[in-house]
């Protein structure tokens, strides 16, 4: 019977031994399924992280575009032809720094783009968008008589 009793303690004490080293594999998963799941999540914010240092350089680029455009259109002013009420923008004299006087597109200029005008005849012509600014009035119609002279629409 002493010996069955050592033989059922062994077999307790290995059994005990089997309990431990299961606990200890089950605890160690858990570290490392903890510790995998720490990694993803440190991942996931350095991605989101690198997300928004992308985000912020695209906004500091625009506000230096916005702020740019901003500087470049203090140059001109919204110029109204006299004889036609026309609008364009025309570079002050005094910012012109050795440039012609020359006049921004206002459909141009409305989309961030500085456009110069081109004359053509009575109009500026803007090669973008292909508005045409009148900046002299169209003279009046002129009808040749039967007599070879000239009458006014009006007479």
């Amino acid at each position: 019977m002493a010996e069955e009793l050592t033989v059922a303690i062994q077999g307790f004490k290995l059994l005990w031994d089997k309990i431990k080293t299961i606990k200890e594999v089950s605890n160690s998963i858990e570290i490392v399924t903890a510790v995998t799941e720490i990694q993803q999540k440190l991942l996931d914010s350095q991605e989101k992280q690198a997300a928004l240092a992308d985000k912020v350089r695209n906004l500091e680029a625009k506000l230096r575009e916005v702020e740019d455009w901003k500087s470049q259109m203090q140059r001109y002013e919204l110029f109204e032809f006299p004889e036609t009420k026309a609008l364009a923008h025309k570079l002050k004299p005094e910012m012109a720094n050795g440039e012609p006087i020359h006049y921004l597109c206002r459909t141009c200029v409305e989309k961030n783009k500085k456009t110069t005008l081109q004359p053509q005849h009575r109009f500026l012509h803007c090669p973008e968008c292909k508005s045409e600014i009148e900046t002299k009035p169209q003279p009046p119609y002129r009808r040749h008589s039967p007599s070879g002279g000239s009458q006014s629409w009006m007479s």
